[in-house]
């Protein structure tokens, strides 16, 4: 057996092996290559389910805010109404008048305040005004209505 003819055909299979471990890798790239393209396919949808939950989350918080300063709001509200309960001023008529507080540092001087302005949440605290013939009765001054205390005697 000639040498050269042993050596050419171990030079034949070591090409054939070289360009299948090339064709292999030709394939591999090819599929790395779509796989990878997948992977940033995934990777942009996810990125944008983030932002997407990102900015449902900033408006939720925004929300929360203005949530909470309602609430603070309602709150105050509601304490400054406790600080009042309806009274029977005179027969039939009916206003709000203060409770006193003693823990404050300056206590308010009890008062009376219009039940219907009260009630559409305006505080307007009623005058004590005289009329005629010693007659004396509390004016709201935001809706003028008028609770007589003494009836004008004829």
């Amino acid at each position: 057996m000639d040498i050269t003819l042993l050596t050419g055909l171990a030079s034949s299979l070591k090409t054939t092996y070289d360009l299948g471990v090339a064709a292999v890798g030709i394939r591999d790239a090819n599929k790395l290559a779509l796989t990878v393209s997948e992977m940033n396919q995934k990777l942009l949808s996810a990125q944008h389910a983030v932002f997407g939950a990102l900015n449902e989350s900033m408006e939720l918080q925004k929300r929360l805010l203005e949530s909470e300063e309602l609430n603070k709001q309602l709150q105050a509200k509601l304490s400054e109404r406790g600080r009042y309960s309806l009274a029977e001023v005179c027969f039939g008529n009916f206003a709000y008048v203060s409770t006193p507080n003693d823990s404050t540092p300056n206590p308010e001087p009890v008062h009376y305040v219009c039940q219907a302005c009260f009630d559409k949440g305006q505080k307007s605290v009623l005058r004590y005004l005289h009329g005629a013939n010693n007659s004396a009765y509390l004016l709201c001054p935001s809706c003028t209505s008028q609770i007589w205390l003494a009836q004008p005697t004829v």
